[in-house]
């Protein structure tokens, strides 16, 4: 995981994709999903396409409503990607799927996650219908407190996408510097997924600070990326 990062903050897609094919043992259990999460955040051909093939798999496997799917991270995965490619109805399905994980299995596990993963998906269907307040709301219901030792290695429950698309609507809002402490969460050491996330959360940074008038962090944020050779991330403002 920690080498799929290096080379994901680095968009060395190449490398990451022989990695992928190679990898063995427990830790290819963690590949799906990070194709999804990969393509989410802008992986080139085959990632879309291996995302779109794994959801596909769970609706074909548990059928097209997601009704007999109970396992939380695989319906976070099927909500993450219709949230990405914008399909309200298919997201609008595996929200009450996760709800009903939340409230009817017998696993309390799967009843937390149910719940966390549920309200998240709350906040993708505000945000793709437009109603921002709501959206950012629903972000903030989230529950924070992730299942005991699960944040460290777990693909789903540090909500990468979640802090990322949160961040950047306080941008839209203009609540820059709640947007900043919100992605400043991705230099937390407490997840290690997080690590492949900097540049964006840097990127987000970056941009609140520079709306707002905060001239030393906009240029704490600036150099930090330069020194990670992602420059592009800052667009004209890097000039």
């Amino acid at each position: 995981l920690m080498y799929h990062n290096h080379l994901h903050a680095g968009q060395e897609y190449e490398q990451i994709q022989t990695a992928f094919e190679e990898v063995e043992g427990p830790a290819a259990n963690a590949v799906p999903y990070l194709y999804v999460l990969d393509a989410i955040m802008g992986a080139p051909p085959p990632f879309p396409d291996s995302a779109a093939s794994l959801e596909g798999w769970l609706r074909q496997e548990f059928d097209e409503r997601f009704e007999t799917l109970r396992a939380p991270q695989a319906l976070w995965v099927a909500s993450i990607w219709n949230a990405h490619i914008g399909d309200t109805a298919r997201l609008e399905l595996v929200r009450a799927a996760q709800e009903a994980v939340a409230t009817e299995s017998d696993r309390p596990l799967w009843r937390r996650r149910g719940a966390r993963f549920a309200v998240y998906a709350e906040a993708d269907l505000a945000r793709l219908r437009g109603d921002t307040a709501l959206a950012i709301e629903r972000f903030e219901a989230i529950p924070a407190d992730a299942p005991n030792g699960s944040l460290a290695w777990e693909m789903s429950d540090p909500l990468v996408i979640a802090r990322l698309r949160h961040a950047e609507l306080l941008v839209a809002v203009g609540r820059y510097e709640e947007a900043i402490a919100v992605a400043a969460a991705f230099d937390s050491p407490a997840a290690v997924l997080f690590s492949a996330y900097v540049p964006a959360s840097l990127a987000i940074r970056h941009a609140a600070a520079r709306a707002a008038g905060l001239s030393l962090q906009e240029r704490e944020f600036r150099e930090r990326l330069e020194e990670i050779g992602r420059s592009d991330l800052l667009g004209d403002s890097g000039e």
